[in-house]
């Protein structure tokens, strides 16, 4: 009897693990990949503007990683996506489970918690020391939401790198045009003192 006891004393908590194990939801995780390069700033190129015609370094990498993993873009790709969801009316989504008893089969989630969810289990890192490519994975608890997340976050990154780009041009362009109109006034205020020069010398100046 003692031994029967022992068995079915073991067997309880192991029963509780297996029953509790059922009633998780499974997560799951996506991944994605993204190549850094230099974008094209146009009059100025990329390595003009890296300086002595360098090309990408690990530093410079890891500086896109660190912009990849920022709250600030997290942030910035949640709002789109749940914007995105929202937009089609996609709000709450329901996730079965393989289990015996029908009304635990589903569960019904907000979709801004799953969303919530990929961003906090963001993790980007390089592929290795000597590549560009970035890796990128999110979970959650939905395999389609991580992955939107995913996508997002990428497409959205690209948006604000090409936001950056252009207002790095436009600020070249304002020096550029600030340039150009310093030199004008030179060449004109140069023409004004020859013209007075020659008046105050009698000298007569053909065109």
């Amino acid at each position: 009897d003692r031994d029967v006891t022992g068995v079915q004393t073991c067997a309880l908590p192991i029963s509780l693990v297996y029953g509790l194990t059922l009633l998780m939801t499974p997560t799951y995780k996506a991944h994605a990949s993204l190549e850094i390069s230099y974008p094209d700033l146009g009059f100025f190129s990329a390595r003009e503007v890296n300086g002595m015609g360098q090309d990408l370094t690990q530093a410079d990498i890891q500086t896109q990683v660190d912009i990849l993993q920022s709250s600030s873009l997290g942030v910035r790709a949640m709002k789109k996506l749940m914007q995105d969801y929202k937009a089609k009316g996609d709000t709450v989504h329901v996730l079965r489970r393989n289990l015996p008893i029908p009304f635990l089969r589903e569960r019904r989630v907000d979709v801004a918690d799953l969303v919530e969810e990929a961003r906090e289990s963001l993790d980007v890192k390089t592929a290795d020391d000597q590549s560009r490519l970035v890796v990128l994975s999110a979970k959650s608890a939905d395999p389609s939401v991580a992955a939107a997340f995913l996508n997002t976050l990428t497409n959205e990154f690209i948006q604000q790198s090409m936001e950056a780009r252009l207002q790095t041009a436009e600020r070249s362009n304002e020096w550029l045009t600030k340039l150009v109109q310093q030199q004008k006034e030179h060449l004109q205020d140069s023409e004004r003192n020859l013209v007075q020069y020659a008046n105050n010398a009698d000298l007569i100046i053909e065109n």
